[in-house]
């Protein structure tokens, strides 16, 4: 069981940094950081960041320190590399229990582990989309439950995102539901129908009937990878947030929505998008 450190000579926000992992296992890992006092922020996938300041204190505290190439090594020879993009950051990952043995573990770990990896991320997926969660923030509270839809060989993620917000804020549908069909008014439509409208007709409802809702923006990927590593499929997270000048929209349906505060939604959506949730929370 080793913690290993490299040098500090990564440029980020004025200050060069180190990375530490270990060889072992991220239990290990975040012992060890929480025993120096190493903030959990500093996490990212598969290492701590840590200033420069901080260098000789953690090869105090038991860290080896070793070149970048041999950190990178060690750290593919254990499985625990998290690959990632630039402007990415690995906030979770969650093993993947053999079929139809149980819950996911707390940690993925370890080579041959199929997993499930939480990053925050504005980048396009690798793989094929699967589904789009929408995240609805009204100043401090998020909307509960996360609506999801699936997104099919037909649709897109763009559509599948307007349907989300126009579907859960606009008209209060449960998310992977359709709103009843308005009856039909057409040349056969039956004694019941509804008139076509004519010269008194309301008129439609203008720019100001409602809250502007603005588009719904990336956040961050969820993707299921496979034993061997291989990405399978990807989950799009989008957040939707509205201002106090925007009333919070009402919502109804059968999935009984409510709004939660948001310093306590993640422990309550749990994985594999409460870290994303909390990560959001504490960068403001």
């Amino acid at each position: 069981m080793t913690l290993m450190i490299d040098p500090p000579l990564w440029p980020a926000h004025g200050r060069r940094w180190s990375h530490l992992i270990s060889d072992t296992s991220f239990a290990e890992l975040h012992a060890f950081a929480r025993a120096l006092g190493i903030p959990e922020r500093g996490f990212d996938g598969d290492h701590y960041d840590v200033p420069e300041s901080e260098y000789h204190r953690m090869i105090d505290g038991g860290a080896v320190p070793v070149s970048s190439r041999v950190l990178v090594q060690a750290l593919r020879a254990a499985g625990l590399r998290r690959q990632k993009r630039k402007g990415e950051r690995v906030l979770a990952s969650v093993a993947l229990p053999p079929e139809g043995e149980g819950e996911p573990e707390a940690e993925g770990e370890g080579e041959g582990v199929a997993r499930i990896d939480t990053l925050a991320s504005r980048l396009p997926a690798l793989s094929a989309v699967a589904r789009v969660w929408l995240l609805v923030v009204h100043v401090d509270e998020l909307l509960l439950p996360v609506p999801v839809a699936p997104v099919t060989q037909a649709g897109s993620v763009e559509r599948v995102s307007s349907e989300l917000v126009a579907g859960v804020l606009a008209t209060g549908v449960p998310c992977g539901e359709s709103p009843d069909p308005a009856p039909d008014s057409g040349p056969d439509a039956g004694p019941d129908a509804a008139p076509d409208a004519g010269p008194d007709a309301a008129p439609d409802a203008g720019p100001d009937a409602g809250p502007k809702l603005g588009p719904a923006e990336q956040v961050g990927l969820v993707r299921t990878l496979s034993a061997q590593g291989m990405i399978e499929t990807t989950d799009v997270v989008l957040l939707l947030a509205l201002d106090q000048h925007t009333p919070r929209p009402a919502t109804s349906g059968a999935t009984n929505p409510e709004w939660v505060p948001v310093e306590r939604a993640a422990a309550v959506v749990g994985a594999p998008l409460g870290p994303l949730i909390d990560w959001l929370h504490h960068r403001g």
